[in-house]
């Protein structure tokens, strides 16, 4: 049995040795993190680092900027992964690194911010699919 050493991890601990990756290093030849902790934290650094490829939030805040309205130069497509822990915030399935968007739950074309409580990690499609709306399309089955 061992313990997971990331703070949020919401696995019960101790877990058993098998959900641990194999590592050399370490006294006891486990990696420190379980499993599915270095798989979300993998999958926040590869949003870190499409984020710093395409600067994905430069828009918005642009687009908020112009408009005149309440703007958070803090929000980032990483941080907003992490805060949601990787969940689509419309479908309410898992996100991967290359299909996240920032969505405003209000949109800005339509008076709302750019601050924290005004945007919800999504994908793609998901965004697209509600465009400038304040609730999702529901989602037909043909």
């Amino acid at each position: 049995m061992k313990t997971c050493k990331d703070p949020s991890c919401q696995e019960i601990n101790p877990q058993p040795a098998d959900n641990f990756y194999k590592m050399k290093a370490s006294e006891d030849g486990r990696h420190y993190y379980c499993k599915s902790c270095c798989k979300r934290r993998r999958a926040h650094e590869r949003v870190v680092k499409r984020e710093k490829k395409v600067n994905i939030g430069y828009r918005q805040r642009q687009r908020a900027k112009e408009e005149g309205i309440e703007c958070d130069d803090t929000i980032t497509l990483a941080g907003l992964y992490k805060r949601d822990h990787g969940i689509c915030q419309i479908c309410h399935k898992a996100v991967r690194p290359k299909e996240a968007s920032i969505d405003h739950i209000h949109p800005i074309s339509r008076g709302g911010t750019h601050t924290w409580d005004n945007v919800q990690l999504t994908h793609v499609k998901c965004n697209l699919r509600k465009s400038n709306k304040t609730t999702p399309k529901k989602h037909s089955r043909k």
